[in-house]
């Protein structure tokens, strides 16, 4: 859960229920619980499922951060901005959700596992690209991306 009092200050200035719902449909979050699960954290993966049905995982305009997991109103929410537009292919909004899915109260894993994570994370999908269950996912991300980049 984020400390930071830029960034819980910077939460606290907009309405998080009218920002974009990401839910359980959305690439990112597939791609995000399928890479938990391949890790063996598939309370984590779980966790993100039930986090996008109940539209905890929320995009919207804020700044200085591109994701945090904070407590709002009883509930944990990852809130992911949206004003930076080289971070919101699917691959960089999944990397965001598996970094802070560790920052949730009920893991509280230190920000360098979440960095760990997300490191592995991103060797996984830039790097191997192995043959699975989400490559589709992943050459499609990798094909937005590159029309983003030439564009």
């Amino acid at each position: 859960m984020t400390e930071d009092p830029l960034v819980i200050a910077e939460i606290h200035n907009n309405d998080i229920t009218t920002f974009d719902v990401i839910g359980p449909n959305h690439d990112a979050v597939m791609l995000a619980a399928d890479f938990l699960s391949k890790q063996g954290a598939e309370s984590m993966a779980h966790h993100v499922r039930a986090m996008a049905r109940k539209g905890l995982l929320r995009l919207g305009p804020v700044h200085g951060f591109l994701a945090a997991a904070i407590n709002l109103k009883d509930s944990e929410y990852i809130v992911l901005s949206n004003q930076y537009p080289q971070h919101l292919s699917t691959i960089e909004l999944a990397i965001s959700i598996i970094h802070e899915i560790g920052a949730i109260s009920t893991f509280n894993e230190t920000q360098i596992n979440n960095e760990h994570r997300a490191a592995r994370a991103i060797d996984m999908f830039k790097h191997r690209r192995e043959s699975n269950s989400s490559m589709h996912l992943i050459n499609e991300a990798f094909r937005k991306l590159t029309q983003q980049t030439k564009a």
